[in-house]
């Protein structure tokens, strides 16, 4: 059995994710929420701490996918430095986890991002989320150019539209803007299928676009 690790295994996306892939063996993190009906092994790690990540990694072996799916959505001022220092610690590990996959991963192991189409286009309001995410793009664009070609390590990040997730509960007024304007939000579950087609595919893509309205 294919073995998968899920970064935020806990997230309303990562939980759909980890139950789709129901034939790996699949372990999923988790910090804020336990997410009991999740199959698999959950393993508590806060991604702000770097030593629990390093230790997270350390017991893995031979995995075949990895999905990351624990950035947090965090609104700052554009012009607020403190917003960029809040989301360092997640992108750090984020890149901790991609760049230990030559020693976690099997040799042609596949990487998943969920990132956000602001890779292209910026966020307003959440500038340091785009910036994150724009990095791990160009990261993973860097590393198909390499290991990619030489069959090492591919990956593919998901440029996500809005998903029907939590966290829009507290922003009421932009969920109801982002309606009148695009009609409906992706479901997890239509992530969840989606990642679980990607990482069956031959050739992996180096992104999907997914919006609710295609």
């Amino acid at each position: 059995m294919k073995k998968a690790l899920v970064l935020g295994g806990s997230s309303d996306i990562g939980s759909a994710i980890v139950i789709a892939l129901a034939n790996y063996e699949v372990v999923w993190t988790y910090c804020n929420t336990t997410r009991q009906e999740n199959p698999g092994k959950g393993i508590f790690c806060d991604l702000r701490d770097m030593e629990q990540v390093k230790n997270l990694l350390a017991g893995m072996k031979d995995i075949d996918l990895m999905v990351t799916a624990a950035m947090p959505f965090m609104p700052f001022d554009n012009l607020d430095f403190e917003g960029y220092l809040a989301i360092r610690p997640f992108l750090d590990a984020h890149v901790y986890a991609i760049t230990s996959a030559k020693t976690v991963m099997a040799r042609g192991g596949r990487i998943i991002n969920m990132l956000g189409q602001s890779v292209e286009h910026g966020f307003s309001g959440c500038a340091f989320n785009a910036g994150a995410f724009a990095f791990l793009h160009n990261l993973g664009k860097s590393i198909n150019s390499k290991e990619g070609r030489e069959g090492r390590l591919s990956v593919c990040d998901f440029l996500l539209g809005p998903v029907e997730t939590r966290i829009w509960n507290g922003y009421p007024e932009e969920k109801a803007d982002f309606l009148a304007k695009a009609g409906k939000f992706i479901s997890p579950q239509e992530v969840a299928k989606t990642v679980l087609e990607y990482a069956g595919m031959q050739l992996l893509p180096g992104e999907c676009i997914l919006n609710a309205y295609h």
